[in-house]
């Protein structure tokens, strides 16, 4: 957001709920005629994200609302079952 906009507010919830993780950022910034080379910064941005959430089986969308930037990301919640063990793939110390 401070890389893309003019934002001066912003608006983060996260939340869990029926097995599912969602994300909605808002602001009320506009990203009008700025680009990364303005920033001297460069990603994969939105595109990349949107592809992270995918990936994980869940849904992305980027579109303003009220005439601000909005984007909501979703994905399922991995149960610990499902996630890797922190020393997952390494070997035991000696």
């Amino acid at each position: 957001m401070l890389q893309h906009s003019r934002a001066t507010s912003c608006e983060i919830a996260l939340w869990a709920d029926g097995g599912e993780i969602r994300l909605i950022v808002r602001n009320d910034g506009a990203a009008e005629g700025r680009t990364t080379a303005d920033t001297g910064r460069h990603g994969t941005g939105l595109a990349g994200l949107a592809g992270r959430v995918l990936a994980l089986g869940g849904a992305f969308t980027s579109a303003p609302e009220d005439g601000a930037p909005a984007l909501t990301a979703a994905a399922p919640a991995a149960s610990a079952a499902d996630r890797p063990s922190r020393g997952a793939g390494r070997a035991p110390a000696p």
